[in-house]
Parts: C-alpha cells; sequence; structure tokens
C-alpha cells in the first residue's frame, strides 16, 4: 500500500540475478490524425518476443488529443548482456476506452533490440 503522505514509495520489482534494468522513455511525432475530428489519444505498448511468442511487458499513459505525445511514464524491463532481446512498440489511439490495439486504432509499430535501444542515449525508430 503505497502512502504519499507518509514518503513510502513502493519498490520496483526485485530483478533477476544477472540483468540489469533499462529505462526506456518513448516520444512519438506527427501521428495521423484517424479521425477528422479530433486529435488522436495516443498509447504505446511495449512487447518483448519471449518463449517463441510477443509478450506485453509495459504501456505508457494515454495522453489526449495529442499528434506529437511525450509520454512520461518510463517502461522498465529488465537487460542481459548477451542476449537478443527483440522488442516491439505499438501506438494506438486509446480513444473510446481501446484498451489494446486493433485494426481500427492502431496507429503504427517499429521494432529493435534491446541492445540496441540501450546502446543509444537518444534513438529514433520508424
Amino acid at each position: 500500500m503505497s502512502d504519499p503522505e507518509m514518503g513510502w514509495v513502493p519498490e520496483p520489482p526485485a530483478m533477476t540475478l544477472g540483468a540489469s534494468r533499462v529505462e526506456l522513455r518513448v516520444s512519438c511525432h506527427g501521428l495521423l490524425d484517424r479521425d477528422t475530428l479530433t486529435k488522436p489519444h495516443p498509447c504505446v505498448l511495449l512487447k518483448l518476443y519471449s518463449d517463441e511468442q510477443w509478450v506485453e511487458v509495459e504501456r505508457t499513459e494515454v495522453l489526449r488529443s495529442c499528434s506529437s505525445p511525450v509520454f512520461s511514464r518510463v517502461l522498465a524491463i529488465e537487460y542481459f548482456f548477451e542476449e537478443k532481446q527483440p522488442l516491439q512498440f505499438h501506438v494506438f489511439d486509446a480513444e473510446d476506452g481501446a484498451t489494446s490495439p486493433s485494426s481500427d486504432t492502431f496507429l503504427g509499430s517499429t521494432e529493435c533490440t534491446l541492445g540496441q535501444a540501450a546502446v543509444e542515449i537518444e534513438s529514433t525508430l520508424s
């Protein structure tokens, strides 16, 4: 239980032995407006390829009416130095309470490995 008035903040989850914690900050530029009346309400899902399937590991907050969002939520993931960890970033419009991407709310995606993201101070993925 978190009590901000008492100054107690929950600790991050315990890390796996041999892993380093990597924090990813995400932004998008010039997202398309799928709805002609409003700008998108973007959210980014981060997926990791593990055990021969893509698994959602983190997601950003939803930003209202924003075509070039800079998300404040940090996406944290365990990084294993000598292991290839493929990632997918899916951007979708969370308008109308959507909680996952679908064909009508999908705005775009990109892929890279966690190693590629970890060595770049600022990387741009298209």
